[in-house]
């Protein structure tokens, strides 16, 4: 069952905001539909969307986004409190970045948002130890990086 919007605004009134702003880009932009759906009106909260988001952004051929998402959704069941924060960080960086102008940047576009989070969710209880490590390597260089010689350089001795 749906929660009302004045509803949604009571319990969470950041994700109502997320939410309303969506419906609104969603109206102005029709070709901007599906990643907005995917990535905010198909979820019932903050967390879960949060969690997709993050689940994209560090997929990789190893890790793929189904687990990403288990791992992220169970750090948040385990810490509520991460959500919590998330969500501070979102408003901060709302209300610190001129460059924001909605909820909903922080939220698709904004890296340096999208980086702190999951260091949260990996450090979480929720997390096994083994998953730990390839999500913080994936957090600290999300890309590979170009082949680089690691060859010692020749002393002038040698």
């Amino acid at each position: 069952m749906a929660i009302p919007q004045a509803q949604l605004a009571e319990i969470d009134p950041v994700w109502s905001r997320i939410r309303s702003e969506a419906e609104e880009a969603v109206a102005a932009e029709p070709l901007m539909g599906g990643l907005i759906h995917s990535g905010v009106l198909h979820h019932k909260s903050f967390a879960c969307a949060l969690a997709y988001r993050l689940s994209l952004k560090l997929a990789s051929d190893e890790m793929p986004a189904q687990i990403l998402r288990e791992i992220v959704d169970g750090a948040y069941g385990a810490e509520p409190e991460l959500v919590v924060s998330a969500r501070a960080d979102l408003v901060a960086t709302y209300e610190r970045d001129p460059a924001c102008h909605r909820f909903l940047q922080p939220l698709f576009y904004f890296k340096g948002y999208q980086a702190i989070q999951p260091t949260g969710s990996v450090t979480g209880s929720g997390c096994r130890a083994g998953s730990i490590w390839p999500i913080s390597c994936r957090c600290a260089c999300p890309r590979p990086l170009a082949s680089t010689s690691i060859r010692r350089p020749r002393s002038a001795a040698a």
